[in-house]
């Protein structure tokens, strides 16, 4: 959702049109910016920010990725704004530790010490250096301010398995497999890993599947800390991604499904903005390129396969045909309790842990729907880490290690600026060969929900009623 306010901003006096755009059940409110006398081109956005299910513990914790846009005077294109790298140049309130990016494109909220429940953050003061984008606001400009904040998990530095040691299609092992279950394999650090049939590299049970090579240093293996957003994106998220784009950039990423398979974004011609009907849910209809232009946008930048079976299995052995929340059990949803699409609705059964849309649903639910409170890991359909449904609802779009245009991702992130026909320019990132999904597989059945079945991991996503998105950011 989205809120507008106009506002005289005090100290050397300019004006502002402020937007709050939250998703889940987070929200930015009581926002205000104030610009600091000197230097001239520097201002502090201060906000409050809060959202449930949140945790903090010696192992892992969740976090808010923050990230602002604005629009110069009389300019119809919204920028990224370039936060202070400097963590004493922000402000956080005395539960709150604020860890800025070092490429300035956003930073992380997260509280200190250990505790579970509901988080409000009230005072947060993000420094924003706006003349280093060439700017020198004047007293009386008018200047519209976006504040975008996303769930995420923070996934440690450290070893884990990649496959399970069962027969999941295609899964990784070790080369020394030759047919039957496969054998779990370890990653223990970020150097290059030789890709072939010979016992102690990386292989895959199917040679359609896997090349013989070598996956270079730079490409993201998991062992590295990361964060990943806790939720896919959700339709009200990408939304307001589409309400920052220009015409022509959000006609080539608008997928005009509306009503189709649970899908509830529209376009309305009076108020020219795209509106999501149903913006907890997770948004379906994204094509590769879609969610690869929104990882751009917002600082981000695509998951690779590896990181996607750590964020599911953890530091944990490895449990033969486990799903993301480590047992070989799942019950899915059919259906809702109470208004399906208001953002509170919970699910039928009341046992179910993931969406299973072959069965009844035929599209997505929103995130987090499971994790009521109480609810074990299981329960919740949670990963090891927090995260949500890694297996099931929409497909997780990866990059892949089955190919070598895949392969030579370096892991650059998002610089908040897409191309002018739409696109995601970062380097490095696939445009569509070299990536593939995980998690899913419509119309097929739930052994492919399991987190080491490399089903579609060759095989980019296209606009599906399945077709889903989530991004990650490497720790510093």
């Amino acid at each position: 959702m989205s809120v507008f306010k106009s506002l005289v901003v005090f100290g050397c006096i300019f004006c502002l049109v402020i937007v709050a755009a939250s998703a889940n059940d987070i929200k930015v409110e009581n926002m205000e910016a104030l610009r600091r006398p000197i230097p001239e081109t520097v201002a502090e956005v201060k906000f409050d920010i809060s959202w449930e299910n949140s945790w903090s513990n010696d192992l892992n914790w969740d976090a808010a990725w923050v990230f602002v846009k604005f629009r110069a005077p009389g300019s119809s294109v919204w920028q990224h704004a370039i936060l202070s790298t400097d963590a004493s140049d922000h402000v956080a309130p005395a539960n709150a530790v604020i860890a800025p990016a070092s490429d300035g494109r956003g930073v992380f909220v997260h509280g200190g010490g250990a505790y579970t429940g509901a988080v409000d953050y009230a005072g947060i003061r993000l420094t924003w250096d706006y003349g280093s984008s060439g700017y020198d606001f004047a007293a009386g400009d008018i200047v519209d301010i976006a504040v975008h904040a996303v769930e995420m998990g923070y996934v440690p530095e450290g070893p884990f398995y990649l496959g399970s040691g069962s027969t999941e299609s295609y899964s990784f092992t070790d080369g020394s497999w030759t047919s039957g279950a496969a054998i779990p394999f370890q990653i223990t650090n970020e150097n290059a890993l030789s890709i072939s049939h010979t016992a102690g590299d990386l292989w895959a049970t199917g040679n359609d599947r896997i090349r013989t090579g070598t996956l270079p240093a730079a490409y993201p293996k998991g062992y590295d800390a990361y964060y990943c957003m806790k939720y896919s994106i959700s339709q009200g998220q990408y939304a307001a991604f589409l309400n920052t784009l220009t015409s022509t950039q959000a006609g080539n990423r608008f997928s005009n499904q509306f009503g189709n398979n649970r899908h509830m974004i529209r376009f309305d011609g009076d108020s020219g903005s795209y509106i999501a009907e149903a913006p907890d849910r997770a948004c379906n209809y994204l094509s590769w390129a879609d969610g690869a232009a929104y990882a751009d946008w917002a600082g981000l930048r695509p998951m690779t396969e590896l990181e996607y079976e750590k964020a599911c299995r953890g530091f944990s052995a490895p449990l033969t045909g486990e799903y993301a929340w480590g047992t070989v059990t799942i019950t899915g949803q059919t259906g809702h309790s109470g208004v399906d699409g208001s953002g509170v609705e919970t699910a039928l059964p009341t046992t179910a842990n993931a969406n299973l849309t072959y069965e009844s649903l035929l599209g997505p639910v929103r995130g987090g729907i499971y994790a009521i409170d109480g609810a074990t890991r299981v329960a919740a359909g949670a990963s090891f880490w927090g995260i949500m449904e890694l297996s099931g609802n929409v497909w997780q779009s990866i990059v892949s290690a089955g190919n070598a245009n895949g392969c030579a991702f370096e892991g650059t992130h998002g610089d908040g600026e897409i191309d002018a026909a739409g696109n995601a320019n970062a380097a490095t990132w696939p445009a569509g060969t070299g990536a593939g999904t995980r998690g899913i597989a419509p119309h097929i059945n739930a052994w492919h929900l399991k987190t080491s079945s490399r089903y579609d991991a060759t095989a980019p996503a296209g606009r599906s009623y399945m077709g889903g998105w989530r991004a990650v950011r490497t720790a510093q």
